[in-house]
Parts: C-alpha cells; structure tokens; sequence
C-alpha cells in the first residue's frame, strides 16, 4: 500500500478537527466551572434580594433610627409621622384591593390612592428643603411619589377590574 500525501493531510486535518472540538469541549467545561464557582462566591457574599416594594420599607425603617438617634430634626420626626401615616394608607389600598367585591373596594380604594398623592404632595410643598436637610427622607418621599403615580396610572388603565 502506498502513502499518499493527500491521505496523510486529511488524516491530519480529521485529528487536528478532533483535538479542537476536545480542547473546546474541555474550555467550556473549565468555563462553566469558573462561573459556578463565582456565583456561588457571589451568593455566599450576598443575601437574598429583597422583594419588589421592600426597598421602601428599608429605607422607612433606617429613616425611623436615624430619628430615634437624634440625628433628624423636628421636621425630620414630623415627616416621618406624616410617612407613618402614608405607609398605614398604602396597606389599606392594598387590602381593598385584595377583597373579592371589586366595585365598592375600586371606589374606596380610589378615594385613598389620591389620599395618598395629596399626602405625598403636602410632604413636598410643606418640606421643600428636605433632600439637604434628610437625603434619606427624601428618598423615602420621591419613592412614594412613584409608587402613587405608578399605582394611578394602573389604577386609570383597569389593571384591577376583575
């Protein structure tokens, strides 16, 4: 038998074919080891994430113990107050929009969302200095302000008729 050159380059280029797809095969295996091993780095360094809305209740809570230090002023424990009271109204939206007799619940459930907006606008007429003052209140206070706008616009297009 006789030993073509173009035998052997075809042999050569099917082993050269074959040790490239190992070589990948083994890159994306030690790939994929490295990126298990970092999320699980990542996952050991982090807590869980918190759930959507959880951000504001955060940010009410570190407020309150900033006002129980003594480091917020009187307006500081009076907008907290006035938070209080917004936060109290936002579970009651929330309740009534739960319940199964949508149309009373919409109707109440409308009455305290602009109870809501009103609220959030007499914090920002009454306190316009705030974000200076307590940039942690006024977070708090332009987070409400989304969430009522968001929950109008919600509110507005139907997403709660059932």
């Amino acid at each position: 038998m006789k030993i073509h050159p173009d035998s052997i380059r075809a042999t050569e280029q099917e082993q050269a074919r074959a040790r490239r797809a190992a070589e990948a095969d083994a890159g994306f295996g030690d790939l994929l080891a490295r990126e298990v091993g970092k999320a699980e780095e990542q996952g050991a360094a982090q807590s869980v994430a918190p759930p959507p809305g959880a951000g504001l209740s955060t940010m009410v809570l570190a407020a309150q113990a900033a006002a129980g230090t003594g480091e917020n002023s009187d307006s500081g424990q009076s907008v907290m107050d006035s938070l209080d009271t917004l936060m109290n109204e936002w579970e009651e939206y929330a309740a009534q929009l739960q319940e199964p007799s949508a149309s009373l619940n919409l109707r109440q459930a409308n009455g305290v969302l602009e109870n809501i907006e009103q609220g959030v606008a007499a914090i920002k007429d009454r306190y316009p200095g705030l974000g200076s003052e307590a940039p942690g209140l006024q977070e708090v206070v332009d987070e409400m302000e989304i969430l009522a706008v968001t929950e109008r616009i919600k509110f507005n297009r139907g997403d709660y008729l059932a």
